[in-house]
């Protein structure tokens, strides 16, 4: 939570809702999205954003989504590296094709750092984890 009350929240590193930025993601379904972090193989299914519309409806967003494993990769967060697995999620809109980058600790379910699309408005958000 920002000074201005602006919010980003994650479950589990999935982004899963924005507050105050403007054209927010009320919410999300990220069952895939969260199970494809933990599973070291393959993963196919739906992410669903619903987008909070200026007169305060919702539109729904359907992404069909595959996630692959790019690979592992070293992300250095301040002074440390983190040793990770790349984990990438291609996915078609009615926008085009979006991409989700999560690298993820090699020994656990910690995700270092994301690339993570927040609406057509917002578009992609750069978030890195500073602590445990």
């Amino acid at each position: 939570r920002a000074e201005d009350e602006s919010q980003i929240v994650l479950r589990d590193g999935v982004l899963i809702a924005t507050r105050g930025l403007g054209h927010d993601i009320g919410s999300t379904s990220s069952k895939t999205m969260i199970a494809a972090l933990s599973a070291r193989e393959p993963l196919q299914g739906l992410h669903q954003l619903y987008l909070v519309t200026g007169d305060n409806g919702t539109e729904v967003l359907n992404l069909m989504c595959r996630t692959d494993e790019v690979g592992p990769e070293i992300v250095d967060i301040g002074a440390r590296g983190y040793e990770t697995r790349h984990v990438r999620a291609n996915c078609a809109s009615g926008f085009g094709d979006i991409t989700f980058d999560f690298w993820v600790s090699q020994q656990g379910q910690t995700v270092w750092q994301s690339r993570q699309w927040a609406g057509p408005e917002l578009g992609h958000m750069r978030l890195r984890l500073l602590k445990e």
